[in-house]
């Protein structure tokens, strides 16, 4: 990992080589970072144990993923009608059950019933710096989880030891359902973003007509006077060549 001595000129040199990033790559990257580009790159060179070099092929790698799968366009797509939005949640359980006493999100994925703390094949296979962030808790964990989030924090199915059905809760605060106000919220979002995006779109190119008025006859009168006395000048004084090009045109 290196001395943070090592570490700043890591971060430093990082950056310096994302400042030349390709333009196309920019504005994903400005969505990826958020407005915390360092934050984000020592995220990256975390996880690439601040290989400079690893670590910007990764982000690279990432940005692409994110151009080719229009990512940054993702929320202004609305998912129409409602029921596909509600087939979508139903397939996919995920949802966010409240925040930790720290003020952090809980981010609840319906992964099924599973035997992970039972797996002890999985620890060699993940690096040590990975393992320190996970633990697997037995049952749902539920005395663990109220170590750090209130009660009304725990995911629906971690209050009632033994409740059998994830999608179905006897308060109506089941994260993964659609009519949950996180997915409301969410998909109001989307709604709005595309109707932000409609209201911005460009005008289609056509042909426009735009009326002038008929210029006043008297001023046509006057300016053919004055181009009449122009004339008569050039031949009296020899200003041909200078007024050879000048006209005075009443419209």
């Amino acid at each position: 990992m290196g001395t943070p001595a090592n570490q700043d000129q890591a971060i430093k040199q990082f950056q310096s080589i994302m400042d030349q990033i390709d333009e196309s790559m920019k504005n994903t990257y400005q969505n990826m970072h958020q407005g915390y580009p360092t934050e984000t790159l020592v995220r990256f060179l975390k996880a690439r144990d601040w290989n400079v070099a690893k670590a910007h092929k990764m982000l690279v790698d990432c940005l692409e993923w994110r151009i080719q799968n229009k990512i940054d366009d993702m929320l202004t797509k609305p998912i129409i009608p409602t029921n596909l939005y509600r087939a979508v949640r139903d397939s996919q359980l995920l949802g966010l059950s409240g925040y930790s006493k720290e003020g952090l999100p809980i981010i609840t994925i319906g992964a099924g019933l599973s035997t992970f703390d039972k797996a002890s094949v999985v620890k060699p296979l993940l690096q040590e710096r990975t393992r320190k962030k996970i633990q697997v808790l037995q049952g749902c964990g539920r005395d663990e989880l109220l170590k750090i989030m209130d009660y009304s924090s725990l995911p629906h199915f971690c209050r009632k030891e033994g409740s059998g059905s994830s999608k179905n809760t006897e308060d109506g605060s089941n994260c993964f359902s659609p009519d949950h106000a996180f997915h409301q919220q969410l998909y109001s979002y989307i709604k709005q973003q595309a109707e932000l995006l409609d209201s911005i779109s460009p005008i289609k190119q056509g042909s426009v007509h735009v009326g002038f008025p008929d210029p006043d006859p008297e001023d046509a009168k006057i300016a053919r006077t004055i181009e009449s006395e122009f004339h008569r000048l050039r031949n009296l004084n020899g200003l041909s060549n200078s007024l050879n090009d000048l006209k005075v045109d009443g419209n």
